[in-house]
């Protein structure tokens, strides 16, 4: 269920550190730690803000029916 719900945060950020990790090898010079620690925080929060009601949502599917499975008597 973590995996799940963490799956938006995974591919923006694996898309990130690609990008980082591009441009590290195309300009050596520049500090990318320092460029992209705040695009890094700005990126989770845009994340978070455009994901954050699906997840809660997928969240309370998720236990309902978990919750339903375990207490079930039949």
């Amino acid at each position: 269920m973590g995996l799940q719900l963490a799956t938006p945060f995974i591919i923006v950020f694996i898309v990130l550190q690609v990008g980082f990790g591009l441009m590290n090898r195309m300009i050596p010079q520049m500090q990318i730690f320092f460029v992209s620690l705040p695009l890094q925080i700005w990126g989770g929060l845009m994340v978070f803000l455009i994901t954050g009601g699906a997840v809660v949502m997928q969240f309370g599917h998720i236990f309902d029916r978990e919750y339903r499975a375990f207490f079930s008597l039949g």
